[in-house]
């Protein structure tokens, strides 16, 4: 019940929280260095005899104008905004008015008179944070910048504890605002190092509540951050909307390090072995309840161990604790897998690993197949008769065995002989470089 109450309060806090916004606007005549090109900074000089702006919304409520008139010194001002509201379909319209002249460096002259306008939804100004002229026309600048929803802060609806994740668990973070503000204001993004920001991922973005795993941002590279922080923010590259929140990323589970694989011997043989090697061993009341082999691709899973593992084996030779799968069978051939597993702690759910960057291919070997096909002797009581045997499949060298003892065969145009035979029934065997045979063959 203390739950569902505390989320009850946040929801019914967000939705009655008014959207506010945080802006500048900048407007003036460009003073004499215009723009910074490859040759260096151009010297021309504008001068204006009227300069009349406005930056309005919905065309009909004015943010911020002025209006000069004779001459108008160079040089610009910025205006600080500071919890404006505006309602969600609000556009923004930017107009400026002037009649001057500019003055090249080259020596030339001429009028330079503007009269113009742009417009922009809240959404893009959200998004770009920019809206407006920039020096251009004439040297003339009217504009919105640094425009960002404000007083936007970032929690985490795993109350107990909110500021540590396990591997496997999922972070579940609220924004407040939700309803008032366009999506595009709960604009996610990460980082591992708080410098470099990245997006959360399309379908986890954009929405004041937001749930995923860091194994989901970091992928096979999570293992590297674990007991690291993770930081989160709303807000777009180089214009944060809020704070910084930051989580430590733990593994509360031993981390499987490794995995030792070990094909069939032959085909459609079992596995003979999958070695899982951890960092560590379990600790006290600590257990595995749940461990598995997983397709990497499309998630079935494979030899279900459900037995509590309490302790794992030490490996001298590898130094590493071993866990070691049971009951072995066969997989898909040529698909890669991983192994996922639950952790608890008194019996109460730890870290959900998966061991993304340690895989395994399933490879069946090739199947040993061949036919035969007896001659007679020459004459009867002779010893000229032989046997001919065709390998259809198999991976060479192979070895053949005649009544259970190997013997030598001629090879003659990729078919093998075995000579020098009386007329009687023969049994024979063909192995492959693996010691395998074929199964299927009636000797």
């Amino acid at each position: 019940m203390r739950i569902l109450y505390l989320l009850f309060f946040l929801f019914t806090n967000a939705f009655c929280y008014s959207q506010t916004y945080d802006f500048d606007i900048v407007d003036g005549v460009l003073c004499n260095t215009c723009w910074e090109g490859a040759q260096g900074p151009t010297y021309n000089t504008f001068e204006a005899t009227k300069f009349a702006w406005s930056v309005k919304q919905n065309s009909t409520i004015t943010i911020a104008s002025g209006n000069k008139n004779g001459y108008v010194p160079n040089g610009k001002n910025t205006t600080i905004y500071t919890n404006k509201i505006f309602a969600l379909e609000s556009t923004f319209l930017i107009s400026i008015n002037s009649t001057g002249s500019v003055h090249y460096e080259s020596g030339s002259s001429g009028a330079c008179n503007t009269n113009t306008t742009t417009s922009s939804t809240l959404d893009n100004l959200i998004i770009n944070g920019f809206a407006g002229f920039s020096d251009s026309p004439c040297g003339i600048t009217a504009r919105i910048t640094r425009f960002r929803p404000s007083n936007l802060v970032i929690t985490n609806l795993n109350l107990e504890n909110p500021n540590n994740v396990c591997g496997g668990e999922m972070v579940n973070l609220s924004v407040n605002g939700a309803g008032s503000y366009p999506v595009v204001a709960f604009h996610w993004q990460y980082s591992v190092d708080n410098s470099t920001w990245i997006d959360l991922p399309i379908a986890k973005n954009n929405r004041a509540i937001t749930g995923f795993s860091i194994q989901e941002l970091l992928g096979n590279s999570h293992i590297n951050y674990f007991n690291k922080p993770i930081y989160f923010r709303l807000g777009y590259i180089g214009r944060p909307f809020s704070d910084t929140f930051t989580i430590t990323y733990s593994p509360c589970a031993p981390v499987a390090e490794r995995i030792f694989y070990k094909d069939p011997k032959c085909n459609a043989d079992n596995i003979q072995a999958i070695d899982v090697f951890f960092d560590r061993d379990l600790k006290q009341n600590e257990d595995i309840s749940i461990m598995y082999v997983v397709d990497a691709v499309n998630g079935a899973i494979f030899f279900h161990n459900t037995a509590i593992i309490e302790s794992f084996t030490f490996d001298s030779e590898a130094q590493k604790f071993k866990y070691s799968f049971p009951n072995l069978g066969k997989l898909e051939n040529g698909h890669t897998y991983n192994i996922k597993y639950q952790t608890r702690l008194n019996e109460q759910n730890t870290g959900a690993l998966e061991s993304t960057d340690t895989p395994f291919t399933y490879v069946d070997p090739e199947k040993l197949s061949f036919t035969t096909k007896g001659e007679l002797p020459s004459c009867v009581g002779g010893n000229d008769g032989f046997i001919e045997i065709t390998i259809t499949n198999g991976i060479s060298p192979f070895h053949f065995y005649k009544d259970g003892v190997e013997v030598s065969a001629e090879v003659n145009n990729g078919k093998y002989y075995i000579k020098n035979l009386d007329a009687k029934n023969y049994s024979i065997k063909v192995t492959d470089a693996a010691d395998c045979i074929d199964k299927n063959a009636n000797e």
